[in-house]
């Protein structure tokens, strides 16, 4: 807030790791986390994401609840093709520059679910929407989150809700998908049911927002594993690489990794990797093992 208060600009450009550009809009709390957390969103574990992929071809990724696009920037050139999915009319300016940036990226404006049908939605001036329906998969969504952004202005809009199977088999069937990120505040489960021909056709790499029961036996069904980093409560900032095979409530956990068993790394990094207290997590080890 500092540095667009002084700088007063509209965009300020932020040079992810992978030495992309990400466009920072003045509006959007997410993109400013980006640049809080220098580049590790989720806290390291979008690097091992990368890193199962080492030894694949990387065709192209979808990046599911792009926002404005940061992990389209962070991981541009690591694919051939990027296909983002957000259904934020706010979104839309920073993913159309995006679109001019780079010419390997499309979006498509929708909700994702596991159902296809038009839907009406919340839309906050932050960037962030939702469902409008009294369904158990909103009821999902984090009270904490609603309330975040009940200040805001909003609009409501008639938006289409489509799977990932019928917009890829659809529309780009010949296409092999390498990599998912799903991140859509509390259906994350609903996306990916939804996209599951997709997956059992190409075994992509998917990193998740969700460490539940379901996620663990929807992954066991097609023999895929999962890794998370975990920390204890006590130090936070020392993080391990570790295999979830059921639910553990002793760790803390980031973002889920699922990778088919065929395509597990061997050379996979379990050791603890210790930071500290006043500077947190160690970057340098994560990007040197990982990324």
């Amino acid at each position: 807030r500092f540095l667009k208060k002084i700088l007063r600009k509209k965009i300020i450009k932020f040079k992810t790791t992978y030495n992309t550009n990400y466009n920072v809009f003045h509006w959007d709390p997410g993109a400013s986390s980006v640049f809080v957390n220098n580049n590790f969103l989720q806290s390291g574990i979008e690097y091992f994401f990368i890193h199962t992929l080492k030894n694949r071809q990387r065709n192209v990724f979808l990046d599911v609840g792009c926002h404005t696009g940061y992990f389209t920037c962070l991981f541009n050139n690591h694919f051939k093709k990027i296909i983002g999915f957000e259904p934020s009319i706010k979104c839309k300016e920073p993913l159309e520059l995006l679109k001019k940036e780079y010419n390997n990226f499309i979006y498509y404006n929708c909700f994702l679910g596991n159902v296809n049908k038009s839907v009406i939605s919340k839309q906050y001036d932050d960037g962030w929407a939702f469902v409008q329906e009294n369904t158990s998969k909103i009821k999902s969504l984090e009270p904490q989150k609603i309330g975040n952004h009940k200040e805001l202005k909003i609009v409501q809009k008639k938006i289409e809700m489509k799977t990932i199977d019928k917009i890829i088999l659809n529309n780009h069937v010949s296409e092999k998908i390498s990599a998912i990120k799903i991140d859509v505040d509390g259906i994350d489960l609903e996306v990916l049911k939804g996209a599951f021909q997709v997956i059992k056709r190409d075994r992509p790499s998917i990193m998740i927002e969700n460490d539940s029961k379901e996620l663990l036996s929807l992954m066991r069904e097609i023999n895929y594993k999962i890794f998370t980093f975990v920390r204890t409560l006590d130090k936070p900032y020392n993080i391990c690489l570790k295999e979830i095979t059921k639910d553990d409530s002793k760790f803390w956990q980031t973002d889920s990794v699922c990778v088919p068993e065929e395509y597990v790394p061997k050379d996979l990094y379990t050791k603890e990797i210790k930071g500290n207290f006043l500077f947190g997590i160690n970057r340098k080890i994560i990007l040197e093992k990982f990324s």
